[in-house]
């Protein structure tokens, strides 16, 4: 058994699961078949255990990996570098950001498709309160600066999500250097982006409930799917949840130039101190 070499520890909205994907594919890496694990999230997995934990990680690969964008959600999940420092303290972490907008208003979607958010986006991201999460998950510096009292610069890889999309082999090159294995492999899976949508679902409520039930670790769907796997094609999964019941399209809103820029105030200090520690420069960036 194995513990994971490499952890990507979010950020939410930023392209995770197709970077998951990429570096499974890799000859010299092996990420866990269930993506966002979340162990080292107290209120998830943690209790049940490091040998739990390895068991995820089998087969035969020089680096075993996993990704949890769950991870950098501070202050929701708390505790979870000082868990993790203490059980994998040798791992190399990449961190993938965003610029924040666009990420804000993908999380937005997601939590109105699911019904979990019902106010006009404007109010929502503009929420004053610091239990603003859409703030809380943008601030890039303050959720990688937990991360740094507990493990060295040199073990943390910070990747611009928007290079991941349009310069994917050059930022793909530079993630396996990283990692220490052959900067030059590609494959034809290099070529898609995986789990993007710029237009989504509001789910009525009984696609909401048949949702929740296929999806929710606690319903009896997840004990079912390694059969269900066997009898339907993994590609299929999604467009059969999806076409449960009927949804009502959501076109992706978009924000005026007043309320982007009362975001990027409040997230100024923030933004200046990642570019000051990565080069990465969101602070003129315009969401579309």
């Amino acid at each position: 058994m194995n513990f994971p070499g490499v952890i990507i520890i979010g950020a939410q909205k930023c392209g995770t699961s197709s970077l998951h994907k990429y570096l499974d594919r890799h000859p010299d890496i092996q990420m866990s078949a269930q993506k966002e694990l979340n162990f080292f999230s107290e209120e998830y997995q943690w209790k049940k255990g490091a040998d739990w934990y390895k068991r995820q990680f089998s087969g035969r690969a020089r680096i075993y990996g996993e990704s949890s964008p769950g991870y950098t959600m501070y202050p929701v999940r708390q505790g979870v570098p000082e868990r993790m420092h203490e059980l994998v303290p040798d791992a190399k972490l990449i961190y993938l950001v965003r610029d924040p907008i666009k990420r804000m208003i993908s999380h937005y979607l997601d939590r109105f498709k699911a019904g979990r958010e019902h106010r006009p986006v404007e109010q929502a991201l503009l929420d004053p309160s610091d239990d603003n999460f859409y703030i809380r998950y943008s601030q890039y510096y303050a959720q990688l600066s937990r991360y740094l009292d507990f493990y060295p610069r040199t073990a943390l890889h910070v990747e611009n999500a928007s290079r991941l999309k349009n310069d994917r082999h050059s930022a793909l090159r530079e993630i396996f250097r990283f990692l220490d294995v052959d900067p030059d492999f590609t494959c034809p899976e290099f070529d898609k982006m995986h789990n993007v949508s710029d237009a989504k679902l509001k789910r009525r409520k009984p696609r909401r409930i048949v949702r929740r039930f296929l999806l929710d670790k606690h319903s009896i769907y997840p004990r079912l799917k390694p059969w269900l796997a066997a009898l339907i094609p993994k590609a299929r999964h999604s467009a059969i949840i999806e076409g449960l019941i009927p949804g009502t399209a959501v076109d992706r809103p978009r924000l005026d130039s007043a309320v982007q820029t009362r975001i990027r105030e409040r997230l100024a200090d923030d933004l200046r101190r990642l570019r000051d520690l990565t080069g990465i420069d969101f602070t003129e960036n315009a969401a579309a």
